[in-house]
Parts: C-alpha cells; structure tokens; sequence
C-alpha cells in the first residue's frame, strides 16, 4: 500500500533545497521557534515540517492536489487526528518489538516479526474503520484514495486469515520440519510445516521423543537445522513487516504535516490572527499582492498578536526597503520568507490574503554579527556568502538581503551592493533588499522594475511597524533612538 497524501502517485518528489540555503533559511527566517511551537513537542510533525518546508513545489497542479487534502483536513480535524494517533500507537507498537530486527538468533527473528506484524495488523482494522466510517465525507483525491484502498485490501476476511496463520505460526511447541537425506547422507530439502490437527491424534503423541539437556551438543545442531527450515519463512515475515513499517512511517510523515498545519491555524486562530490558503502563479510571474502579512516567530515569541502589512505590486523585480530604524523591515522580510516557503509547500500562511509567484530556491542573505571565530572581517564574511550564493542562484530564484554590505563605508557598500542587485534583477532573479545605504537605495530610481517600500515613522517619532510604499529618505532617524535612550 501506497501513501498519497503529499503528492499523487508517480510525481516525481521535489527537489531539496541546497545545505547552504537551508542552514541559512533557518536562522535568518527563524525557522526553529516556528517548528517548536507547531509541532507542540511531536517530533514527528517537526520532522514532516521541515522536510516540506525545504522542498517547495513548482508545479501548480501539485500545490492544488495539496490544497485540496488540506482543505479535507480543514473540514474534518478530528478525522485527521485519530488517523495520526493511529501511526504514532503502531509506532509505540513497534518499539516494544524492534528488537527482532537486529536479532543474532533466526529463530527470535521469526518469533518478533509475528508479534510485529499480529500488533500491525489491530491497528489496520483501525485504519480500516476509520475509512469506512468517514469515506462518504471526504473529498480529495489523496485521502478518498486511501481509505478506498484500506477498505478494498483489508476487509476483515482477510485480516481474520492473517490473524489466523499468524497464531498458528506462533506456536509454541515447537517446530515440525522434515528433511531428506543428499547424496553424502546430509540433510537436504528443509522445510517447516503446518501443524496440522490431524496430526495431534493419539499416536502422534505416543511416538517417541527424545530430550536434550541444555549442555548436549546435539542441542546446536538441531538449531542449526531447525534454522535451516525456517528460514524462507523468517525472510517472508521480515519482508512483510518492514512492508507494514514504512507504510505507517509515510502514513505518520504526510498526516503530521497536516495535523501540524491544523495546529498552526488553531494557534494563530487564538491570538485572533488570519491564516489564508495562498495563491501561487506560474514561475516566471513578477507581481505580488497581501494582505495583513504578519511574522509568525514574533507572535510564538510575543505570544500576542502582532500588526502586519499590506502590498500590490504588479511587474516588479526588485523591492527595496528603507526607513527608520527599528522600523520592522527586518520582520517584514521575515514574514515574506515565511510567507513564501510556507506557500510552497502547500501549507496555509501568515497572512489574510496571500498571492505571489513560485520561486526556484529561496536564499537569504542577512547581516552577521561578527564573533570571534571568524577567521577575517566582516565584509570578507558577507562577500564570501554571496559568493557561494551566487554560484548556484538561478533565474526564477529568490534572494533576501538585510543590511547587505553595511560593514564598510557607504561609498564602497552602495557599490557592491548595486552592481550585485543588478546583476541578480538582471538575470531574472527577484530580490528583497532592506539597506540604510543611501546612495544604493536612490541608484534604482525611476526603474519601472523596482518597488520602493519604507519603514512608516510617523511625526512624533514613533514607529507603526507598517511597510508602505515609499521613496528613500536621507535619514534612518537614529536621533530618535538617541533620545530614547540618552534622554529618559
């Protein structure tokens, strides 16, 4: 049995984002207290997160096979959860049973894989159930197609024989096995038999038997050729369960990662904020548009809700973002990346309405500060990122500055700063930027491609934390900082 939850069956799997994106991604978009307060401590549902997260899709017809499984998962939670409690109880199953897998002894082998597989076999009656009783009420293509295979390959007629030959391979007295003798008088032809009741008549159990004490050597022996005889067996059991396992493992992995996008709405919901289901155009699309886009690790860090921003852009490349400081242009960016990846992976986002083209890979570029392990300074450090960046940025990519190339003058940072812009706008790459260089920010004006955006300060100095359209100022206002902190 297949699992279908995530992508329909023979689409390709997407591909990975690189080590260098992901590490980055991580840290500049704060993706680790997302993921803490999501998975509320499953570290099942983290794991299933943070794979989708850093494999986006690009295909359109995939985000909509996803949207329509989530929107079944919307509708029915309580389905969906009592679906996920199922994988985790065969898991907890399975680790009470495991140790047969790395078993020395055939025979303990044998004897683990039925009490894994009688063990499996409770939870996919469940399973079964569950499909029979909420078939009707479903209406994606992903989970219809899984409980209609439940129900078509595990009625109880079969799982009943399965039981049945199980048990009956759970016997423990013992072993009946015949042989025949090879050319050389060894024994040739093993096999294991079933005991069958016929056989339990009295002269069977008046035939003779012979005991060996735990010390004879012929004990080892016979283990041997008892081995020998279960040993198709053994593998027919094995192969069976480590069957079953991956089954629950992929049915445990697609139904966390809706179980924890049921608890990202449910969260959001409780400190009153909107979640939206996005709509993502084709790849080479260049217009954006949101509304109340808000950044979700704040809220898990504030544990409040936190104001968020409104844009319509349309034929855009290149958003620059200036304006005062401690103005929110670092958690505008945030949110945007969160906002993007989430999209792409068919998760709902941080926002009331969301739309926005589908990217390739998404990078991000943000200041570091600088610590002792550095080996050089801290210009050396940011043109070294972007370097690797831009050995495998493509067109069609995304790519997040803030405060890129500050750590010189504003001279030599506006330079490099621009002629990297340029570069990636011109080669078809959509680029973030915050910076307080002046002189970069003014050099793209007038350019039908870019999107000036600024911090909002309003005229008593106080920041809202709203990212409107705007031009460049000649100031970030760090006066009104320095009153703030010299001046209580």
């Amino acid at each position: 049995m297949k699992v279908h939850l995530m992508l329909p069956e023979g689409a390709e799997k997407p591909a990975n984002l690189l080590v260098l994106a992901r590490d980055a991604l991580k840290a500049d978009l704060e993706l680790n207290t997302i993921l803490d307060n999501v998975s509320k401590g499953d570290k099942f549902i983290r794991t299933a997160w943070l794979t989708a997260l850093f494999a986006p899709l690009q295909d359109r017809a995939l985000l909509d096979y996803r949207h329509e499984v989530l929107a079944d998962a919307v509708a029915h939670p309580d389905v969906v959860r009592a679906l996920y409690d199922l994988c985790l109880e065969a898991e907890k199953r399975r680790k009470g049973t495991a140790h047969w897998m790395t078993n020395y002894y055939l025979s303990s082998t044998y004897s683990g894989a039925i009490e894994y597989l009688i063990n499996f076999t409770e939870t996919l009656q469940k399973l079964r159930q569950q499909a029979e009783a909420n078939l009707s009420g479903f209406r994606s293509a992903g989970f219809t197609d899984l409980f209609r295979t439940l129900q078509e390959e595990l009625p109880d007629s079969y799982l009943n024989k399965v039981r049945s030959q199980l048990t009956e391979l759970n016997n423990q007295d013992g072993y009946l096995v015949s042989a025949r003798l090879g050319d050389y008088l060894q024994g040739v032809d093993y096999v294991l038999h079933r005991r069958e009741k016929k056989l339990l008549n009295l002269d069977f159990l008046k035939a003779q038997t012979y005991k060996l004490t735990e010390k004879d050597m012929a004990a080892e022996d016979i283990v041997a050729r008892q081995d020998r005889a279960i040993n198709e067996v053994t593998n027919a059991l094995a192969q069976s369960a480590e069957h079953l396992s991956s089954f629950f493992d992929a049915l445990r992995t697609e139904l966390g990662f809706y179980v924890g996008c049921l608890n990202f709405m449910e969260l959001m919901k409780g400190y009153g904020l909107p979640t939206c289901v996005p709509t993502l155009t084709e790849k080479d699309g260049d217009s954006r548009s949101w509304s109340n886009m808000y950044d979700v690790a704040l809220v898990f860090t504030k544990k409040s809700a936190v104001g968020g921003n409104d844009l319509k852009a349309e034929h855009k490349m290149l958003y620059l973002i200036t304006g005062a400081n401690q103005g929110g242009k670092s958690t505008f960016l945030r949110s945007l990346g969160q906002a993007q990846l989430m999209a792409q992976c068919g998760m709902p986002v941080a926002a009331k309405e969301f739309t926005a083209p589908m990217r390739g890979s998404i990078y991000t570029h943000f200041k570091k500060e600088e610590d002792r392990y550095m080996k050089s300074g801290k210009l050396d450090e940011e043109l070294e990122r972007m370097s690797r960046i831009a050995n495998y940025i493509r067109p069609g990519d995304m790519l997040i500055l803030n405060e890129a190339f500050a750590a010189t003058n504003e001279r030599e940072g506006s330079e490099i700063a621009r002629q990297v812009t340029e570069a990636l706008i011109q080669n078809k790459v959509e680029v973030f930027s915050v910076s307080h260089l002046h002189a970069y920010s003014t050099a793209f004006k007038g350019r039908a491609e870019v999107q000036y955006l600024r911090a909002e300060r309003l005229d008593d100095g106080r920041r809202t934390f709203h990212i409107l359209p705007g031009e460049p100022l000649e100031t970030a206002f760090g006066e009104d900082l320095y009153k703030k902190i010299f001046k209580k």
